[in-house]
This record gives C-alpha cells, structure tokens and sequence, in this order.
C-alpha cells in the first residue's frame, strides 16, 4: 500500500496540528522579529539602534523553535528520513535551519569581530531566505498527496 491510500493519521513523519501550530507561531514570531530588527537596523543607521523589544522577542521566539525543533526531530524527522521520503528537501531546510542556530550561537558569543560579522551576515541572509526552503519543503508534502502527480522519494 502506497502512502497516498493511508489516512492521514497514518502517515509516516506526519505532524500533529498542535505542533504545527505552536511552530507556525514561534518561526512567524522568530521571523518577522529578525526581519523587523535587521531592517530597522539598516534604515536607522549605526548611530540609532533598533527598537530593543525587537530582539528580546527574536531571542526568547528562538528558544521556543529551538524546542520544538527538537520535538519535531522525534515526530517528523527521524521517521521521515527511515521512509526516505523528501531527503533533499529536508535536508536543505535542517541545514538552514542549522546554519540559524550556529550563527546565533555566533552573534551571541563570540568575542572575535571578524567571526561575528560573519555570524552576523549568514544569520541575516539565511534568516531573511528561510522561507524558501520551508515553502519548498512543504510543496514536496503536497506533490506527495497529489494522486495525479508523480512521486519521487
């Protein structure tokens, strides 16, 4: 029986909507904290920092992903990677993924200029293009269930 016939709550690597909800809340949180403070930061200038609450909020919605990443290791990964299913996709969004939590380890303490400016750069840029492989990792989701598609592992 191919995964497509299986009701859903059957599925392999299938998240539960509470913690689809709780991730959707913490990484909009999380993103649009670290978007608003990184533009902030660029419109106002080195001389004028910005708002302070900005990244009180990406810092403690940080914490809060961090979590439930680890949740979703157990749920969603680990299962998904045994069915072998959307490998590439998954990995790209982990790497990220991992790449954020790095750099943020960076930003906060590293005591080297030039390592922090690269902590700061690619905590930027990979923050600021997460959607990309998040919106592309749930396409594979859906391609998946889509009966008149092709499915590829």
């Amino acid at each position: 029986m191919e995964n497509e016939q299986l009701p859903d709550r059957t599925r392999v690597g299938r998240i539960d909507r509470p913690l689809i909800v709780a991730l959707s809340v913490a990484l909009g949180a999380n993103y649009l904290s670290g978007a608003g403070h990184a533009i902030a930061g660029w419109i106002a200038g080195p001389e004028t920092p910005p708002p302070y609450a900005l990244i009180r909020i990406h810092g403690i919605s940080a914490v809060a992903v961090q979590v439930l990443l680890g949740a979703l290791v157990v749920a969603h990964i680990l299962p998904a990677w045994r069915a072998r299913r959307h490998i590439a996709s998954g990995l790209g969004l982990a790497a990220a993924l991992a790449v954020l939590v790095l750099s943020g380890v960076g930003l906060y303490y590293s005591g080297d200029e030039s390592l922090r400016a690269l902590s700061r750069w690619s905590h930027i840029i990979i923050g600021l293009t997460l959607p990309l492989p998040l919106a592309i990792h749930i396409a594979q989701r859906r391609r998946w269930r889509d009966p008149g598609r092709r499915h590829d592992r």
